[in-house]
């Protein structure tokens, strides 16, 4: 009785791994079945399509939103090819998508910077933007003279050649008795005292890229001197070797820091 149902268990054991292998032999089949379908229509594919060879077949640009993307499909107008009159009597205007592209509006403002052979004067209330601060450096180690009063503290800048002087935030009031707020707020160039660029352009990504700003730019004899006056003003203001009385306070028709009260 034993013996019969030993049998009983192998020969079902011996269905189960036959059914096994015909099911697998089976499956494999009809993978091999569909590889060969998806073949065949692969080379059909290939066969319809019309083959274009390289120097006649069309360019097929998808402009993308990026630097080395759409970019590049908008019309680039070399700025330096304007008459002289015209380059230094304009306006340069802002936001801009991409300032370190070739012919935009923040090239065309560090070109402008860096035709200075003699002196470069900024007046400047508040900066971070590289590529400005780096025509500084630039200029400074050519040998120009490159003076900036800012309303605070760039002490990175006097290690790269750049004469800064911070302007004092408070004054003596002009009429006696009490101090003034006087913050340094004005965003100005001067260049080799024959142009000026000045407007409401922070050095910052957030004007440069984002805000509604604008510089003009003029050589007019007359506007330049008037910067070039206040710029040394500025300068003289920002001394921080000049002690400054601040119990004592000036009256209207004195000089104070350079400026006549």
């Amino acid at each position: 009785m034993l013996s019969s149902v030993k049998m009983i268990a192998r020969s079902k054991s011996v269905k189960i791994v036959i059914g096994l292998f015909v099911v697998g032999d089976l499956l494999y089949s009809i993978f091999l079945a569909w590889q060969a379908l998806s073949a065949s229509k692969k080379s059909k594919l290939v066969e319809e399509k019309e083959v274009i060879p390289p120097e006649v077949a069309p360019i097929k640009s998808k402009p993308q939103r990026k630097a080395d993307g759409w970019y590049r499909h908008l019309p680039r107008i070399d700025f330096r090819q304007q008459p002289a009159e015209t380059l230094w009597n304009t306006v340069l205007f802002f936001p801009e998508i991409f300032p370190e592209q070739e012919f935009s509006q923040t090239h065309q403002l560090m070109w402008y910077m860096q035709q200075a052979e003699r002196t470069l004067d900024v007046a400047i209330y508040h900066s971070n933007f590289r590529l400005l601060e780096d025509v500084l450096f630039d200029m400074a180690r050519k040998k120009v003279r490159v003076r900036v009063v800012t309303n605070g503290t760039r002490t990175r800048w006097s290690r790269r050649g750049v004469q800064v002087r911070e302007k004092p935030k408070i004054i003596l009031s002009p009429h006696g008795g009490g101090l003034l707020l006087d913050h340094m707020h004005n965003k100005f160039i001067v260049i080799d005292d024959k142009a000026i660029l000045t407007g409401s352009l922070n050095w910052t990504n957030s004007a440069i890229t984002e805000n509604r700003e604008s510089m003009v730019v003029t050589n007019d004899a007359k506007t330049v001197g008037l910067y070039t006056e206040e710029f040394q003003k500025l300068w003289e203001m920002s001394d921080p070797s000049v002690k400054r009385d601040l119990i004592h306070p000036p009256k209207i028709g004195q000089w104070y820091g350079g400026r006549l009260l």
